[in-house]
């Protein structure tokens, strides 16, 4: 199985009971035989000078234009707390 995820880091009083930091991913998944498929990448618009530098790498990257142009199976968005999140 193969998976494409988007992750966003958030922190803000949205609660109402101070800061809290959140990770969002929104994540794609393919069941089906795929014989064709780009290596992982990881960029952190946090790397970058401007999200615009950003958003032009992320949209020339061929892992984009996969994700563009394949059918997915499955598809979630999931929300932790921080503290939930491991370093890999």
């Amino acid at each position: 199985m193969l998976a494409c995820s988007w992750l966003r880091q958030l922190t803000d009083d949205a609660t109402g009971y101070g800061e809290t930091t959140r990770a969002i991913q929104l994540e794609y998944g393919y069941d089906q035989e795929l014989t064709n498929y780009p290596d992982e990448i990881e960029l952190w618009s946090d790397d970058y000078t401007s999200v615009t530098r950003f958003f032009d790498d992320v949209e020339q990257a061929p892992q984009f234009f996969f994700m563009l142009e394949q059918d997915y199976d499955f598809s979630g968005v999931y929300v932790r707390d921080a503290d939930e999140i491991v370093d890999e």
